[in-house]
């Protein structure tokens, strides 16, 4: 929709659909943007269920991640009626505390006591040292 108006998809060039489209999946999906360096970016969605006990957990092990460039999710409570958000630096509500870091080749989610066991969806995008 562009100007409140829906888009006839019958009428726009395939480069155009291409640029419009946006994927999120769990596998990895090369994006149509670039980072400053040049380098196209990647995104990835990871869903799970925080550790019953502990401050962190790595949730993606992968050695070709080179930049994250955005990052972003969700923590939800035992009853659906409250999300936290995973932002791009440490999220604080109080005592309640999230965020996701890249250590070594490892994409780690820390948070505090209070999410664990908890659901969480996180969208991960970052360049790769292989291209």
């Amino acid at each position: 929709m562009i100007n409140n108006k829906l888009l006839d998809m019958n009428y726009i060039n395939e480069e155009t659909k291409e640029y419009l489209k946006e994927t999120y999946s769990t596998n990895e999906v090369k994006t149509n943007k670039t980072w400053v360096d040049g380098k196209p970016i990647y995104r990835k969605a990871i869903e799970g269920t925080i550790n019953s006990t502990g401050s962190y957990q790595t949730i993606l092990t992968d050695s070709t991640i080179d930049t994250l460039t955005d990052i972003g999710g969700n923590i939800k409570d035992s009853g659906n009626s409250v999300q936290y958000i995973i932002g791009k630096s440490i999220y604080r509500d109080g005592t309640n505390t999230s965020r996701i870091i890249k250590v070594s080749s490892n994409i780690r989610l820390d948070y505090s006591d209070q999410f664990h066991s908890l659901p969480f969806k996180a969208i991960i995008e970052y360049t790769k040292t292989t291209d």
